[in-house]
């Protein structure tokens, strides 16, 4: 079949292998030379195994929440199927597609996607619809995509994310701000000019930048859908603070991937909802006594910020959150075997600037308690 492949077709530009994990190394050593010798130019998918590859590809479905380096691919489907299923009907929306595809390239990967042909070979109706918008947006912003480098900031940003083309920062907006404030933490460089896309048009907006954030002024409603983009043009080489900003107009998600952790462990987790839909977190749990997971965030404005948790364990769980100023949080929650969203309550930042932020397991099961994230919503 792989003699098939490479032969019938002319020259390729890569093999993707999905190589069973078993497979002894000769078999696969010798699946990769036989490509080398029949197609010298096509790149080896690392899922080859045995590090016989040329780039990385990375678990199935699974976005990366931090820039990755070197040369590698997220691996995602239109749907949870990898094949044509006829009971799938949780179709990615073209907006999904879009968002999965735009943070991949500010991860600094490729876009992989996959689409499952019905017995007749079509391609099903609901996908080719969501396809069709994204490949749209696409062709009117290939600059977002085609060529384009990771963003700075690491990770994405509330309000969407960003890549860089031509030294230029195109911030991809998908959550439109409520009050038409864009906020960007941590952009140090200043800018030159400010410019949103609209009609096909960039036309210049106002912006301020104080200390260390940056306010672009919108219009009420998104200009483009299903994401509007704004340009900017900076006076010198982009330098970013990449501490995560608490947002007074905004929710902001803080994963457990990019805090400190002290007496507890982190590391990634995945399974598998149903045939071949995998799921992937990574997140904290085998928590000691005096275990603690601590985020830097930088406060914007002062004030009640309502908080959540994201975590699942067994039984009554007994969380504390606690700010440096000394503001505290601790409630006493039931669990669920799967990762769930719980209400702490109401958190004050005393004053704005770097704060820290963190959480704690006072009671319950510490094997079993997994944390993944916490959530900060402003109080209007």
């Amino acid at each position: 079949q792989v003699k098939e492949i490479c032969t019938n077709y002319g020259e390729l530009s890569y093999i993707w292998f999905d190589t069973p994990g078993g497979m002894p190394e000769t078999y696969a050593q010798q699946l990769a030379a036989y490509v080398r010798e029949v197609q010298p130019n096509a790149m080896l998918c690392s899922r080859v195994g045995y590090g016989l590859g040329d780039y990385a590809s990375n678990g199935d479905m699974m976005v990366p929440a931090r820039n990755i380096e070197g040369l590698w691919e997220t691996c995602d489907t239109t749907n949870d199927s990898w094949s044509y299923a006829w009971y799938d009907e949780n179709w990615k929306s073209g907006k999904e597609i879009l968002n999965r595809l735009v943070s991949t390239v500010a991860r600094g990967g490729t876009y992989l996607l996959n689409v499952g042909p019905d017995g007749s070979g079509r391609v099903p109706a609901e996908a080719a619809k969501h396809l069709r918008v994204a490949g749209d947006w696409i062709k009117e912003n290939p600059e977002i995509v085609y060529g384009a480098g990771a963003s700075p900031w690491g990770r994405a940003l509330p309000w969407g994310d960003v890549t860089v083309h031509d030294g230029q920062l195109n911030l991809v907006i998908f959550d439109w701000p409520r009050d038409g404030r864009l906020l960007i933490p941590g952009l140090e460089t200043g800018i030159n000019s400010a410019s949103l896309k609209s009609g096909g048009e960039f036309a210049e907006i106002e912006f301020v930048q104080r200390g260390s954030w940056t306010e672009l002024v919108l219009p009420a409603m998104p200009v483009d859908h299903p994401a509007s983009v704004v340009r900017l043009n900076l006076n010198g080489p982009v330098v970013v603070d990449q501490t995560h900003g608490v947002h007074p107009n905004t929710d902001a998600v803080l994963l457990a991937e990019f805090a400190d952790v002290q007496g507890a462990t982190r590391k990634d987790i995945r399974w598998m909802e149903k045939f071949g839909e995998w799921k992937h977190v990574n997140q904290v749990s085998d928590w000691s006594e005096d275990g603690s997971v601590v985020w830097d965030v930088d406060v914007l404005q002062e004030g009640e910020y309502h908080v959540e948790l994201r975590y699942k364990g067994e039984g009554r769980l007994t969380w504390r959150v606690e700010t440096d100023e000394g503001d505290l949080l601790q409630n006493n929650q039931n669990s669920s075997h799967v990762y769930s969203n719980y209400t702490m309550g109401q958190l004050n930042f005393d004053s704005p600037g770097k704060r820290s932020l963190s959480v704690s397991l006072v009671d319950g099961d510490p094997a079993k308690a997994s944390l993944l994230a916490i959530r900060i919503c402003p109080v209007h």
